[in-house]
């Protein structure tokens, strides 16, 4: 997938020229069509990191928001050792 960049700044203090509202619509657009091909794409990845937060005893939304590491942790009921 590509990767499309605004040459618009998001912090411009006056209303936008049309050409810079188009690259603007089009950045929009293109941001949400490849995040929602790439959500397709992992889907079965995050179904399935999903179900292992529920095995875990963990919400949906924190269990997408743990790293695979501490997602492994929290299901090991794993806890913190002091380091010598």
């Amino acid at each position: 997938m590509s990767v499309k960049e605004s040459s618009v700044p998001f912090d411009i203090d006056r209303p936008l020229t049309p050409e810079e509202k188009a690259e603007t619509e089009f950045y929009c657009k293109h941001d949400v069509d490849t995040a929602e091909r790439l959500i397709d794409i992992r889907k079965d990845y995050l179904k399935n990191k999903i179900n292992l937060g529920r095995l875990a005893g963990l919400d949906e939304v924190k269990a997408m928001g743990m790293t695979n590491a501490k997602l492994t942790a929290a299901m090991l009921k794993a806890t913190k050792k002091p380091q010598r």
